[in-house]
């Protein structure tokens, strides 16, 4: 109870596991199990699945994406460096089908509709300059018979948007607070999951909406605020990376990733790709009411630029990027990064001579982050002469 279970359906075989990379190379077809249920498997005679109670289910078979080759080295040393590498084709699978620019025929992002769980009447809507984005997901019909709405629309009226995430999830979270504040002009609040679902947070149904983000769309703390927020009657959106997750399943909808699996325990192109899909919902929701066609078909064309742009990065350091990735997947050391314009008080104490310190300053040597950064530089010298 609580942990995933998928049921792996092929010729006169199955398989349980709690991730499908376990048996991808066998099957691509799954049962996904909720909590409180139960499947009976016969290599002959099939499989049955059912409440604990004994209520008979009919579930859905579902065929997973991707390829053994996505879960495999692929020649490189690891999966941290092989997943730095995809990520402009994950970006550009993320962007596939959802930013079209109709007047660009070689543009690297036209195509259809993948995922989301896209209501199959919904189509893009081109504006003048053609370019269109689509959202599949947060387009589709939802709530009770008699009153539906679109996710789309519940966004747009929203009185506070609140995102919950866990690790890296949370980053992509706050880089989105900055995005939809600044198109949307409504107010962001970023979550830590394993502390909301603890402290009672007072919701609005009629005024709030919760944005869960998960990888893996299995995380417990992210689920548990997840249910937490559907309990106060809150319309939940998710964004997750993994087709068929609990998260997936009980959201009221959501934005796929399509990164593609990723391995490596520090987060890398999933990361790009859930701060790229919230930059899309920030234009999806923004577009008409707080910024114009213009403003709207710039930005949009700007994001279908980026695989291209990440991809010429990677070129020209790809050296550098190796060595780097070399470092991050076989260290030990602490890495710790924080806010400048907090003159980083808390780490100068923990610092001594063979502690590397890396600072990233504005041109401007008059702002507060530069000025608190020249700041700490002077304690973490003082620290270390001592």
């Amino acid at each position: 109870m609580g942990s995933p279970l998928i049921v792996g359906v092929g010729e006169e075989e199955y398989f349980v596991a709690s991730d499908a990379s376990a048996f991808l190379e066998y099957t691509r077809n799954v049962l996904h199990l909720n909590d409180g249920e139960m499947a009976v498997v016969h290599r002959t005679e099939g499989h049955q699945v059912s409440t604990l109670a004994g209520q008979a289910l009919s579930p859905r078979l579902v065929a997973l994406e991707g390829s053994l080759e996505q879960i495999e080295k692929g020649g490189y040393k690891h999966f941290m460096l092989k997943e730095i590498m995809e990520q402009p084709t994950a970006l550009l699978n993320c962007m596939r089908g959802r930013v079209c620019i109709s007047n660009e025929p070689g543009s690297p992002v036209l195509g259809s509709q993948v995922g989301d769980r896209a209501h199959p009447l919904l189509r893009p809507a081109p504006i003048k300059s053609g370019v269109s984005l689509t959202l599949g997901g947060i387009e589709q019909l939802v709530g009770p018979e008699g009153a539906k709405y679109t996710m789309l629309d519940k966004l747009r009226a929203a009185r506070r948007i609140i995102i919950c995430g866990c690790g890296t999830s949370w980053h992509a979270g706050l880089v989105g607070e900055y995005i939809l504040e600044t198109l949307c002009k409504v107010p962001v609040e970023v979550e830590y999951a394993s502390e909301f679902r603890y402290r009672n947070a007072v919701l609005r149904a009629d005024e709030d909406v919760v944005i869960v983000i998960s990888q893996s769309g299995e995380t417990a703390d992210t689920l548990a605020a997840l249910r937490y927020a559907k309990s106060q009657g809150v319309l939940c959106m998710g964004i997750c990376n993994t087709v068929g997750s609990t998260i997936a399943r009980e959201t009221d909808g959501g934005i796929y990733l399509h990164a593609g699996p990723e391995i490596g325990v520090a987060s890398t192109k999933a990361f790009t790709c859930q701060v790229t899909v919230l930059a899309m919902l920030a234009l999806r929701i923004s577009h008409t009411r707080t910024i114009s066609d213009a403003q709207y078909s710039e930005l949009a064309l700007a994001l279908s630029s980026l695989p291209n742009k990440i991809d010429d990065l990677i070129r020209q350091n790809e050296s550098k990027i190796v060595e780097i990735a070399k470092v991050l997947c076989i260290s030990l050391c602490a890495l710790v990064a924080s806010c400048s314009s907090r003159r980083l008080c808390a780490p100068v104490p923990h610092a001594w001579k063979r502690v590397p310190v890396v600072y990233r300053c504005t041109a401007s040597p008059t702002t507060a982050s530069s000025w608190a950064a020249g700041t700490t530089i002077r304690l973490l010298s003082r620290a270390r002469s001592k």
